[in-house]
């Protein structure tokens, strides 16, 4: 992904009566400042088609897109707050989705949609078009593409943490090497202990590096493009302890309000050189490039569910969703030296 610039802080993103908000604030330190205005799409313009499940947004051409889950589409509006598409619908055919999990986008504005549903990839154009797709049989939940316009799947199925495939869904290569979920953990959906424990959410750099957060344990990991690990790094603090301390109770989960979550995102931003990656308590750890920790930021946002995804814009913004099938309203922190 490539994204172009976002509004100021002044303009408006999500309105309070959408299912969910997603918020932005200015990575200048570590600090969290006095909130500013949120973003937000007018009602009107979603009358009858609110968000539902939001789990990430981009931004692509200058246009904002967030994959709402739920209804099994994208919905793309301009920064001016006007809607102007949903690509997609439920449905099995060439032109449904069904149980979308993760979405990226390319320099020519082409969106790549990773369907659990329909296990498949699905690219359209920047019009909404279909141009291409292919199978996708073994589970994943996570989707990146990176400058050559190769996909990048976390497929634990695969027998590598990581999996590149070409446009035409040739296998190209596959790395990482699995963890062995620990004593106790158990998934309680049927689904493989080992697989699920090596869910991990995946980020790229702008020279094609990739970025994996573990979603069951507070690690990091950095590979080159061609697969080689560059550092495998434990997240330490209190936020990382106490996940870790959390997960240990909980049979590897963490519990939010009773309700399970993992640790929620990783994303890099191009304008510092910097990984962030997000708790579902909504502290942000904040890494350089060799994976050292430079800090951690909280957000002012307290009684919300968990934020359950973050992406970097390439003008020194991150986009956050939430969950959170009620209603609540949100300002954006800022962060100042």
């Amino acid at each position: 992904m490539r994204p172009q610039c976002l509004p100021s802080r002044s303009q408006a993103v999500l309105s309070a009566t959408s299912k969910a908000i997603v918020i932005f604030f200015s990575l200048e330190a570590l600090v969290f400042a006095q909130p500013v205005t949120r973003i937000y799409f007018p009602e009107q313009i979603f009358l009858n088609q609110r968000f539902d499940r939001p789990v990430r947004a981009r931004i692509s051409e200058g246009n904002f897109l967030v994959l709402d889950a739920k209804q099994h589409r994208v919905v793309v509006s301009d920064m001016g707050e006007h809607f102007i598409r949903q690509v997609g619908r439920y449905g099995t055919g060439p032109h449904g989705l069904f149980d979308p999990t993760d979405f990226a986008t390319d320099p020519d504005g082409n969106i790549y949609i990773l369907e659990a549903g329909n296990k498949r990839i699905t690219v359209v154009n920047r019009n909404g078009v279909r141009i291409g797709g292919f199978p996708v049989l073994e589970l994943s939940l996570a989707l990146e593409v990176n400058s050559k316009k190769e996909l990048i799947l976390n497929q634990p199925l695969k027998g590598s943490l990581l999996t590149v495939y070409a446009l035409d869904g040739a296998r190209k290569r596959g790395f990482g090497q699995l963890r062995t979920a620990p004593r106790g953990f158990t998934t309680h959906g049927g689904h493989d202990d080992n697989e699920t424990y090596n869910r991990v959410s995946i980020t790229i750099d702008l020279l094609d590096n990739i970025y994996v957060a573990w979603w069951y344990e507070p690690r990091v990991q950095a590979y080159a493009p061609d697969g080689k690990l560059k550092w495998d790094v434990v997240l330490r603090g209190k936020e990382a302890d106490r996940f870790e301390q959390l997960a240990r109770s909980n049979n590897g989960y963490y519990k939010y309000n009773g309700q399970t979550v993992v640790l929620s995102g990783i994303a890099y931003d191009g304008t510092s050189d910097r990984i962030y990656v997000l708790f579902p308590s909504r502290t942000l750890y904040v890494l350089d490039k060799q994976g050292n920790h430079l800090g951690e930021v909280v957000s002012p946002v307290y009684d919300v569910w968990p934020f359950n995804s973050v992406t970097a814009t390439n003008d020194g913004k991150l986009l956050f969703t939430d969950t959170n099938q009620g209603v609540y309203s949100v300002t954006t922190p800022i962060l100042q030296n």
